[in-house]
C-alpha cells in the first residue's frame, strides 16, 4: 500500500475496478479484504514503527480509498443476503498445520 497506488489502472497500480468486481462477487473476500484493511490502518498508526506522518497517512488514505471502493460498488442480492448473516456464520476454510 505504501509503493503502488489506487487507481484504475493495473500497472503499479493497486486497481479499484478489479477489487470492487471480485469483492462484488464474492461477500467473504470483500469480508477478510476489509478487516485486512482496518488492520493494516490500526498497524500503520502504532508509532513504533518506522515510519514518516506522510508515509502513514498515505497508507491510511488508500486503505481508506479501497474501503470506500466497497461500500460504493454494486452488490447482488446474493451478496447482500449474505452481508445480512455477516460473521454469525463462518466464511473462511481454516488452513491446518502440517507435520514437516
Amino acid at each position: 500500500m505504501l509503493n503502488n497506488e489506487t487507481g484504475s489502472t493495473d500497472y503499479e497500480t493497486i486497481n479499484l475496478n478489479v477489487l470492487a468486481q471480485l469483492c462484488s462477487q464474492d461477500w467473504g473476500l470483500y469480508k477478510t479484504t476489509s478487516i485486512n484493511l482496518e488492520r493494516v490502518m490500526e498497524f500503520a498508526s502504532e508509532q513504533d514503527l518506522p515510519l514518516s506522518q506522510a508515509e502513514r497517512d498515505l497508507i491510511t488514505t488508500r486503505a481508506r480509498d479501497i474501503l470506500r471502493t466497497f461500500e460504493e460498488m454494486p452488490k447482488p442480492i446474493a451478496w447482500q443476503l449474505r452481508d445480512r448473516v455477516g460473521t454469525r456464520v463462518k466464511w473462511y476454510i481454516e488452513v491446518e498445520e502440517v507435520d514437516q
